[in-house]
């Protein structure tokens, strides 16, 4: 979670799946969400996607090991995320990329 150094409003960056878990997976997509302080629930309307798996992405990539901060000049989040387990193949966990995400709040 993050508190918006501009709105004060806090927010949630984590994975939400449809279907219930295996163990630790899924991890994806990776969502953003306001949260409710006086319900201490995510606010609903405010669930957005910032990235979701890709056909050619193993379904053991991971959208969950990342290093989150407000950039202190535009106030965007910034996010860099490394992909463990985008190769097909399971045996190659440890090959990842590493992106760069910008989250602009409106």
């Amino acid at each position: 979670m993050i508190r918006h150094s501009v709105t004060g409003k806090l927010y949630w960056i984590g994975n939400i799946c449809l279907e219930p878990p295996d163990g630790n997976l899924p991890r994806y997509p990776l969502l953003i969400a306001e949260v409710d302080e006086t319900q201490a629930a995510l606010r609903r309307e405010t669930l957005s996607v910032i990235e979701d798996r890709y056909a050619f992405q193993g379904p053991a990539v991971q959208f969950s090991n990342f290093s989150l901060y407000e950039n202190r000049e535009t106030h965007d989040l910034e996010l860099y995320l490394t992909t463990y387990g985008q190769e097909p193949d399971p045996k190659d966990w440890a090959t990842a990329d590493c992106y760069h995400y910008t989250v602009k709040l409106r």
